[in-house]
């Protein structure tokens, strides 16, 4: 089991137009203990660029304005960054929100604040790791025509993107066995 903190964002992906971003909360003086949200496959989570704080993040957005971004953000880090007035982000493209808590989710569905026009969808923390990886699938096929010159960067995309797959695939198969044994469940 991992958490955001173990992804690591391999550098080819860096070279696509378009970017897969992450922008999660940093709890360095939280008081109690901090939210986590397990991820059980961050080793096929590759193609996210995470980070942590939102100055360094805005920086990396606006430094090649030429990146179509795609930024999955903590609901906390979107009320700071619509906070952040000072900010001139055009190419963001699509806008996915994750939160830790339900009141935090009904809020973000009726969110008013910064790119309310580009947000795709929020998520809970139980729905936020499929979720990821479906997004690198769609992800990973928009990119790969960029790459077709490049026959070996291309197979090791086509077959990320397949381990993602498949992955995806037990997850609904456990879904589906969960369901043909409903009392196997309770004896866990």
């Amino acid at each position: 089991m991992g958490t955001i903190e173990d992804i690591e964002f391999d550098t080819n992906y860096s070279h696509a137009t378009f970017r897969f971003l992450l922008l999660n909360n940093q709890y360095l003086n939280h008081i109690g203990p901090s939210p986590v949200i397990v991820l059980s496959h961050t080793s096929l989570m590759t193609f996210i660029h995470v980070f942590h704080d939102l100055i360094l993040c805005q920086q990396h957005i606006n430094s090649d304005n030429r990146k179509i971004i795609t930024l999955v953000i903590s609901n906390e880090k979107i009320v700071d960054w619509d906070n952040n007035i000072n900010v001139t982000d055009y190419n963001i493209e699509k806008v996915y929100i994750f939160c830790e808590k339900y009141s935090n989710y009904i809020a973000m569905k009726k969110w008013d604040g910064c790119y309310k026009d580009k947000i795709q969808d929020v998520y809970l923390p139980h729905e936020f790791e499929y979720n990821l990886l479906r997004l690198g699938v769609d992800y990973i096929h928009k990119i790969m025509p960029e790459f077709r010159q490049d026959r070996g960067l291309c197979r090791k995309l086509a077959t990320h993107a397949q381990n993602l797959l498949t992955t995806m695939n037990n997850y609904f198969q456990d879904q589906i066995d969960s369901l043909d044994d409903p009392e196997g469940e309770q004896n866990q």
